[in-house]
């Protein structure tokens, strides 16, 4: 859990979303990265891009299995899924 300071009063992520992304080439005028992403992120980007639904499947499996987690939705009111960004 990576705690999230804002205008809030608590805020937490599950975890980050993209470690690296380093611009290799434009390839015809299409920017090409190396990317690497945590394996929650790597889900969210298979969802969110590719649409592919299998990958909730995954996507629980890491959360149920993230004892911090477990304890830590014990004693929270809400989840609120948010996009990625800068």
């Amino acid at each position: 859990m990576i705690q999230l300071k804002g205008p809030w009063k608590d805020g937490y992520a599950f975890d980050i979303h993209t470690i690296y992304s380093v611009f290799i080439q434009n390839n015809q005028n299409n920017p090409t990265f190396d990317t690497r992403r945590s394996p929650m992120g790597q889900c969210i980007y298979e969802l969110k891009y590719g649409q592919h639904l299998p990958v909730l499947d995954k996507i629980v499996d890491l959360i149920v299995k993230d004892a911090s987690f477990n304890e830590f939705i014990q004693v929270i009111d809400i989840i609120l899924p948010v996009p990625p960004s800068n």
